[in-house]
């Protein structure tokens, strides 16, 4: 919806302007993520253990790390799964 949009930063009219989160990697229980950031935006990190199970909210990013566009995690935990929201 265009509200989705809005949040995600993304412009409704361009099929190449989309939202996603890129270089997800996993080495020695760290995870990076990537994605095209903006500082304006607020981010919020999900969890799960597996993809069957439910997402969990972790905390939201901060400024820094919403403008970086880049996150680094530790997969050591309960977390093997995440999703990034754009607000």
């Amino acid at each position: 919806s265009n509200i989705e949009e809005f949040r995600a930063g993304t412009a409704p009219n361009k099929a190449d302007s989309v939202f996603k989160v890129s270089g997800a990697r996993t080495a020695n229980g760290a995870t990076t993520l990537n994605w095209e950031g903006t500082a304006a935006k607020t981010y919020r990190l999900l969890g799960a253990a597996s993809p069957a199970d439910p997402f969990v909210f972790i905390r939201f990013l901060t400024e820094e790390e919403a403008a970086a566009g880049r996150l680094d995690l530790s997969t050591t935990g309960n977390f093997q799964f995440f999703i990034l929201q754009a607000e």
